[in-house]
């Protein structure tokens, strides 16, 4: 088997749809919403639409009228609806991005390539996968949506515009990439500046409670140091006031030996003994 075989073979086998049960999803409609779109095979999703189940999701679809002409009339019509179902429904969930919008153009692009395997003539198939790319790059090249897509979301200027005015538009979704990825950049900048400025002041804060805790601990020392001068100082004047009283006492008891009888008969007595 030829390699090119192999590898057509897979890709084949990469974009068929497979069927999948929806009905534990009923609770949580963003994983529904997704389901609908990314794992129900088209039929099942036409079924599931058709019963409008469930009627919250919005079901409304124009059918891919802004996009390029049909002019063979390939059966497109239910792969659009799918497509406006993930707009819409995207839109309502607040989920309608850069990265959401390109998910379903994706989509889109299996859907309508799958639609052209039941083109039987070889001429028209090609035909037909040509004029699904032309669909694809339509809505890739339009960054909002391509124009109104039956959800009251109206793009002004974009309802009749043609393939060569979307051609005029391409790389707008990049831009709009490179905005985004730029804003990131800044805000994780501002991040880091505010997080950096939050680290110095708390370095400050730190410091500054350090300074604080040294100066109280020098005061308290310095206190210490004064009150035990201060101690020191009522000793020693406790000290000299009690040798004053001592050498007071000591001039009292001369002055009064002095004035005593007795000093005038020690000097006869003591030689008697």
């Amino acid at each position: 088997m030829k390699l090119s075989t192999v590898f057509a073979f897979a890709a084949g086998a990469l974009a068929m749809p497979t069927s999948y049960s929806s009905e534990p999803l009923k609770n949580n409609e963003t994983a529904l919403v997704d389901c609908y779109i990314f794992n129900l095979t088209l039929p099942e999703f036409l079924a599931k639409r058709e019963a409008k189940d469930p009627p919250s999701l919005n079901w409304t679809s124009d059918g891919c009228t802004t996009a390029p002409a049909n002019p063979f009339n390939f059966d497109f019509t239910p792969g659009c609806q799918r497509h406006d179902f993930g707009y819409a429904n995207y839109r309502k969930q607040g989920r309608f991005n850069i990265r959401g919008k390109k998910r379903v153009d994706e989509q889109l692009l299996v859907d309508l390539r799958n639609q052209c395997k039941k083109v039987s003539h070889v001429w028209s198939k090609l035909g037909c996968e040509g004029l699904a790319e032309a669909y694809f790059f339509f809505y890739r090249s339009d960054e909002f949506g391509g124009g109104h897509d039956a959800t009251g979301h109206v793009n002004p200027g974009l309802n009749a515009m043609s393939l060569k005015a979307v051609r005029e538009k391409k790389g707008k979704g990049k831009e709009a990439e490179e905005k985004e990825a730029k804003e990131e950049e800044e805000k994780e900048k501002e991040k880091e500046a505010k997080e950096e400025e939050a680290k110095e002041k708390e370095e400050k804060e730190k410091v500054a409670k350090e300074e604080k805790a040294k100066e109280e601990k020098a005061k308290e020392k310095e206190a210490k140091e004064k009150e035990a001068e201060e101690k020191k100082a009522k000793k020693k004047k406790a000290k000299e006031k009690k040798a004053e009283e001592r050498k007071a006492r000591k001039k009292e008891v001369n002055e009064r030996w002095e004035k005593s009888w007795l000093r005038f008969w020690v000097p006869i007595i003591a030689p008697l003994k």
